[in-house]
């Protein structure tokens, strides 16, 4: 999953952050986020993240696992019991 810099600005002004994309050039895109004193539940950068997953929508964001994790032998066997029990 990859937003664009106008999507994830579009999600932080969605949550009421109005959200600017900095002209600093460097190879990551950088946000100047101003939080109108309404929002005083953004205390961290966390918390800016996750308006913008909350914008986004859990639901939207791919299931994967990572390929460097293989399950358990007995993770896999329980997995397998509990999908034919219910």
């Amino acid at each position: 999953m990859t937003c664009s810099c106008l999507q994830v600005a579009g999600l932080l002004n969605k949550m009421q952050l109005h959200a600017k994309k900095s002209d600093l050039v460097d190879k990551w895109s950088t946000f100047i986020v101003f939080v109108p004193p309404t929002r005083s539940d953004i205390l961290r950068l966390c918390d800016v993240v996750e308006d913008v997953v909350i914008a986004f929508g859990y639901n939207e964001i791919p299931k994967r696992i990572p390929a460097s994790l293989k399950p358990l032998p007995l993770n896999q066997f329980s997995d397998l019991i509990r999908s034919e029990i219910y």
